[in-house]
């Protein structure tokens, strides 16, 4: 056998280390992922957000425009119809646009749920992984000084005759 296989199958653990430092760095990889996700929703929403207060702004500059041609209907009555239309093809784009948007950040939270679970299930696997080997240590350990203690009996038996 080479030298250098020799050297990297010594490296290696047996006892499961090995896989629970491989668990641990996925589950690393998957809190980045939720993570990554974390951002995109919070600039969906963010876009939402902004569609909304901009919707609001057209509504009241709307509002402000109507109020403007009641009082004065002689100089208003053609352009603020003009107006409204316009504004209402733009309201409607913004509402499609904030529709999308929420659509967009559905997907980001099912994608980001599911990224939330698999990391959830792989830190419980390294946690059984690692209370496994904890067990295996101390029975390890118990089986140790068992054996000791039976040895010092022994001794001591055969060292007092009566």
């Amino acid at each position: 056998m080479p030298r250098r296989q020799r050297k990297r199958e010594a490296a290696v653990p047996r006892d499961g280390r090995r896989m629970a430092h491989v668990l641990d760095t996925l589950a690393r990889v998957y809190r980045r992922h939720v993570d990554d996700e974390r951002r995109r929703l919070v600039r969906e929403e963010t876009a939402i957000a902004r569609l909304a207060a901009d919707d609001a702004r057209l509504a009241r500059t709307l509002t402000d425009e109507a109020a403007c041609a009641r009082e004065e209907p002689d100089i208003a009555g053609m352009t603020f119809a003009a107006f409204n239309i316009a504004t209402a093809g733009r309201r409607k784009v913004l509402a499609e646009a904030r529709d999308e948007a929420a659509m967009r950040a559905d997907g980001v939270r099912t994608v980001m749920m599911d990224a939330f679970s698999d990391q959830k299930r792989l830190e419980e696997a390294v946690a059984s992984i690692r209370r496994r080997q904890a067990a295996d240590t101390a029975r390890r350990d118990r089986a140790v000084s068992d054996e000791q203690a039976i040895v010092r009996h022994r001794r001591r038996r055969e060292t007092d005759p009566s």
